[in-house]
């Protein structure tokens, strides 16, 4: 292990240690118990055993490419995944040689961070859910396990999205400006990494703009209105290749798409049923349920489906969210549903569903589990479990 993969080691393992208030003795449990499962899954993927999501066609095509950049000069790309081959490329370069070892180390770096912003939107929201449950509940998810310590951009992608939600909030319940500020340079930065974010964060902030405007909150109007500005240039300027990509692949012609999706199958063992998209209701269907029960076949189908079971369940209790009193819980609610239509578009099967999922898993489990506590109050007020998940003030 080189200097540089025990500092990103170092960082991720002592972040707790700042932030005392978040992190009780059970949260510090759950966190450190975490990142050794993650440390496991990295150990038993570079050394031991395949792991899957470790070396499939993406993972293979970002190493090899940071790799070629790393040694022989780095030239930045105008192709959105080339970005974060790049971005591999300069801590290659930091690091001293090309190494599977840091990128992961990387991704647990950011997988950590994404703990310590989600207890604190966990915080802001009043939710009144314990952080050593929704650490336990968001942490140990198997999937998100693998993908968080893999070289895929996932954890970048879920830290980008948790920090950006995290710093709305703060300048929306405390009219604060400077995570604001901070949250749209790095936005800008995380969009460049993947196409998606682009649309997605152009919606995200005309809901910021409409929000802000109607607070009367000028400087942050502004600085909404300029963030919508720089993307769309961005999106010409930068990514215009990657867009067109993007958009071609969520409606291209069906049979092509179908191929393409069967060649995964070939490089990555878990992204192996190919949907049958006949509409966009299909598209959305198959996103959340596929696979069915009778579909499962062998424990990876098995897996998908009881992850999708619980998504399904923490979906019914978002009814349940006081929006009438709060209507921060509406604009969550919107973002989630907007970002995974988006996601629904450009998937082909479930593995790569499980990637997307993955995303925004995190901002489902806050609402269905705030949605959860009020149908507790209402039907259950004393039971056992309200107590062992929620605070009681």
């Amino acid at each position: 292990m080189t200097f540089f993969e025990l500092l990103l080691l170092t960082v991720a393992l002592s972040i707790p240690a700042f932030y005392k208030s978040l992190f009780c003795k059970k949260t510090l449990i759950v966190f450190y118990l975490a990142i050794l499962a993650h440390l496991l899954v990295i150990v038993c993927g570079l050394y031991f055993i395949k792991v899957p999501y470790f070396y499939d066609y993406d993972s293979n095509g970002f190493f090899n490419i940071a790799s070629f950049r790393a040694e022989r000069g780095l030239v930045l790309s105008y192709f959105y995944s080339d970005i974060y081959s790049d971005f591999l490329a300069v801590l290659f370069r930091i690091n001293g040689k090309n190494s599977w070892l840091c990128a992961c180390l990387f991704s647990v770096l950011m997988f950590s961070l994404s703990t310590l912003y989600l207890l604190k939107i966990n915080l802001i929201l009043k939710t009144k859910i314990k952080n050593f449950i929704v650490l336990s509940l968001y942490a140990f998810l198997p999937s998100l396990i693998i993908l968080t310590s893999s070289l895929l951009r996932e954890s970048i992608l879920i830290f980008s999205f948790i920090f950006s939600v995290w710093s709305f909030l703060l300048a929306f319940q405390k009219n604060r400006v400077r995570p604001y500020i901070l949250s749209c340079f790095m936005i800008i930065l995380i969009s460049m990494i993947h196409v998606a974010f682009f649309i997605f964060y152009i919606l995200m902030f005309s809901i910021f703009f409409f929000v802000f405007f109607c607070k009367r909150n000028l400087m942050l109007c502004l600085f909404s209105f300029v963030t919508i500005g720089v993307l769309l240039v961005s999106i010409d300027k930068y990514n215009a290749h990657g867009l067109k990509y993007y958009f071609k692949s969520c409606y291209s012609d069906q049979k092509n798409h179908f191929h393409l999706a069967k060649k995964y199958h070939h490089s990555t063992p878990i992204t192996r049923a190919t949907y049958k998209n006949n509409s966009t209701f299909d598209v959305i269907i198959n996103y959340y349920v596929r696979p069915y029960l009778f579909e499962v076949k062998n424990t990876l189908d098995l897996y998908a489906f009881l992850e999708n079971l619980l998504r399904l369940i923490l979906l019914i209790f978002v009814i349940f969210l006081p929006f009438k009193k709060n209507h921060t819980f509406i604009f969550l609610t919107i973002l989630y549903f907007s970002f995974n239509i988006l996601w629904a578009l450009a998937t082909q099967n479930y593995g790569t569903g499980m990637r997307h999922h993955a995303t925004t898993y995190w901002l489902l489990l806050i609402l269905g589990l705030t949605g959860f506590r009020r149908f507790l109050e209402y039907y259950f007020p004393n039971s056992k479990i309200h107590k062992l998940l929620y605070t009681v003030n």
